[in-house]
């Protein structure tokens, strides 16, 4: 599954210019590396074939990349993975109060589960936090997941994406950090057990930075 979500990824990345990302470095980068200077009217029937054949190249080398990255992390379920262009939704991410680019990490979720947070969880943000870390399965000393940020993919233009259900956690990554929950967390993460997971997560390999907006502080 793996290999079919590199090569669907590595396609997607030399055939398509995604307009969206023309802000997000990385994907400036992988246009710089083929040759290619990223702009918000590129058309790659423009190119030439040794720009195409480089921007092959560069796309599938960033695809093992982040299939790889993905995969060593243990954090979804193989049989569940699927290659997604996105348009006409919105996303959300479970972001981190403090430390620099949370916001515009590569991890986040659909706007029904954000739904499912609210109404499960109810209005106090501690439960609110501790569902987030329960059912995406974020380790405490990876995130407070005390900032709820979304970006909205509207109109036509698409964003390359995985999806794929997440696998459960120990609540901490870092056994020097076992039972000692980072400065401000709820006090349900010193509980004893793992974080079940179970949720599906939408993972984008590169990040429409101009569009992520802050929804709401849970602190």
């Amino acid at each position: 599954m793996w290999s079919q979500i590199e090569s669907q990824l590595a396609d997607a990345l030399s055939t398509k210019y995604f307009s969206r990302l023309h802000y997000d470095s990385a994907y400036v980068d992988l246009l710089r590396e083929a040759g290619i200077t990223s702009s918000p009217s590129l058309n790659f029937t423009t190119l030439n074939g040794s720009q195409k054949s480089d921007l092959k190249n560069v796309a599938t080398m960033r695809s093992k990349l982040f299939a790889g990255d993905i995969r060593s992390r243990m954090a979804v379920q193989e049989s569940t993975l699927a290659f997604k262009l996105l348009n006409g939704v919105s996303l959300y991410r479970a972001a981190n109060s403090q430390g620099p680019g949370s916001p515009g990490g590569i991890w986040w979720f659909t706007e029904d589960i954000w739904q499912k947070c609210q109404r499960e969880a109810g209005i106090q943000n501690a439960n609110r936090i501790h569902w987030l870390h329960k059912n995406l399965a974020v380790c405490y000393d990876w995130s407070r997941c005390d900032r709820i940020v979304k970006v909205e993919i509207l109109g036509s233009a698409e964003i390359p994406a995985v999806e794929g259900i997440g696998l459960p956690k120990t609540r901490f990554d870092s056994p020097r950090m076992f039972g000692t929950p980072l400065p401000g967390i709820h006090h349900n993460a010193t509980m004893h057990g793992s974080l079940p997971g179970g949720i599906m997560q939408t993972i984008l390999p590169f990040i429409p930075r101009l569009e992520i907006r802050s929804v709401m502080s849970l602190r």
